[in-house]
């Protein structure tokens, strides 16, 4: 089981790398929200496909970007959510996984476990 800490932003954060011909399964998720307001976080999958043409060469096939949204938590100011490896129980990522705040907070706490298989 690996570990990824991350701090709240309106930017993602990567949580994990995406890995070929593996994905990752969630199995804890700990946000510990210090900041002066409640902040929304998203967990989102972020995979890709490659461009490229269909068979023949003649018809060109855009790349996709998935950004699915795997799970969203609102945490309350000044309160700690844990989940745990029950909660998290079949949340998998099939690319990198991404954390995406609702504000910019230093003292947002974004704490994943995880286990590529």
């Amino acid at each position: 089981m690996a570990t990824k800490i991350v701090y709240a932003h309106t930017t993602v954060q990567e949580l994990w790398a995406v890995h070929e011909h593996k994905k990752g399964h969630l199995l804890g998720l700990k946000v510990d929200n210090q900041y002066s307001a409640a902040e929304k976080i998203q967990l989102l999958d972020d995979f890709t496909t490659d461009a490229g043409y269909t068979s023949g060469g003649s018809a060109y096939a855009q790349a996709v970007v998935s950004n699915l949204n795997r799970m969203q938590v609102t945490v309350p100011a000044g309160d700690c959510i844990s989940l745990g490896e029950e909660d998290c129980k079949g949340i998998e990522f099939l690319g990198r996984a991404l954390a995406l705040g609702s504000a910019i907070a230093s003292n947002c706490k974004i704490t994943a476990q995880y286990k590529l298989v």
